[in-house]
């Protein structure tokens, strides 16, 4: 049998992802369920076929034993873990399926605790499940030097503790239009995660830090030194790269699911060998042509920076010192100058 660990924290779009690939699946004429493993999704978009809160529920874990919203994370996989042969019951009725398992989104139950390992091992080893993790980043994450560093590191944590073949996603990338004019270098370099020249997005934070009072980052020069280790780090592991994903654009989620597909062997499998063309396409272009059509496709405009707004044909304001940054009016200009003042100085210089 073959799977997804589908993972992301919260506002990543986990639960459309699951939802939008079972609805992807079945047009491929796939035999797919969701089964749902986070005990406090109380807000599920689509139908599980096996659901942990009939197992524990978050709610009532946390009141039993006094327990925070991270600990009773922890506490309900722990008891999952101790009652394997619950989940094994009611995944045997789904013999020959592909499963999406929708696990929950704090990070440190795969980088700090045994729980999801023990299940993991469970999947793989007594039922046989070839899987793949997939975990969900917020293309948020680009805007900010020492959030994608982070996420990076968190990438790549996850990929050493879980053992598995790894597949990490960029996701709402329909926002782009929005983040594109923000982000210091183009689309490319964030899905590679620098390709071994971190140190360039790192030193926006230095060049930030001592740009003057008001672009001044809230990050000091200390933190900047930290942020250039961490970012050494993951460079020598080489490992951690990025696929963009829009899961409303069909395009966009056939070349994610294509990735997963040749990660977790399922391409390769009897049932996998005839599928559609159309899931595979891309093969036919390279990568980085892919990549630059789809960040193209999904920065078209002119729009405003600010709200998103195609500019239907109106002239719009330019940011009067980088030039790169456009808004519709004034009093957008004003709403996102909070945000386009940390990365403004830095687009000067580029």
């Amino acid at each position: 049998m073959f799977g997804q660990l589908v993972i992301g924290p919260c506002g990543s779009g986990k639960s459309t992802y699951c939802h939008g690939m079972y609805q992807l699946m079945t047009e491929l004429k796939r035999n797919v369920v969701i089964v749902n493993l986070d005990p406090s999704n109380d807000s599920v978009v689509y139908d599980c076929a096996v659901d942990i809160r009939e197992l524990v529920k978050a709610d009532d874990a946390a009141i039993e034993n006094d327990l925070g919203p991270n600990a009773v994370q922890i506490y309900c996989l722990d008891y999952l873990a101790a009652h394997l042969d619950w989940l094994q019951t009611r995944l045997t009725g789904y013999s020959g399926h592909y499963i999406l398992f929708d696990c929950p989104g704090q990070f440190e139950l795969y980088t700090d605790s045994d729980s999801m390992r023990v299940i993991v091992d469970f999947l793989t080893r007594r039922m046989k499940f070839q899987l793949v993790s997939v975990t969900l980043i917020d293309c948020m994450m680009c805007v900010s030097p020492h959030a994608y560093v982070s996420a990076v590191m968190l990438s790549l944590s996850m990929m050493i503790n879980l053992e598995l073949p790894h597949v990490n996603l960029l996701s709402k990338m329909d926002t782009m239009r929005r983040l594109s004019p923000e982000m210091a270098f183009k689309l490319e370099y964030y899905l590679k995660a620098g390709e071994g020249d971190l140190e360039s997005l790192v030193q926006t934070v230095a060049t930030l830090t001592g740009s003057g009072e008001e672009a001044r980052h809230p990050l000091d020069v200390t933190y900047a030194k930290f942020l250039r280790s961490i970012s050494q780090v993951v460079e020598e592991f080489s490992l951690v790269g990025f696929v963009p994903l829009a899961i409303e654009d069909k395009d966009s989620a056939l070349h994610a699911l294509s990735v997963c597909d040749r990660a977790n062997g399922y391409s390769f499998s009897a049932q996998g060998f005839h599928l559609q063309d159309e899931a595979y396409k891309e093969d036919t272009e390279p990568a980085t042509e892919y990549y630059t059509n789809l960040e193209e496709k999904f920065k078209q405009g002119p729009f405003c920076s600010a709200c998103g707004e195609d500019s239907h044909g109106k002239k719009l304001l330019a940011c009067s010192a980088c030039k790169k940054a456009q808004y519709c009016n004034r009093d957008c200009q004003k709403a996102d100058w909070a945000i386009h003042k940390r990365i403004c100085t830095y687009q000067q210089q580029l």
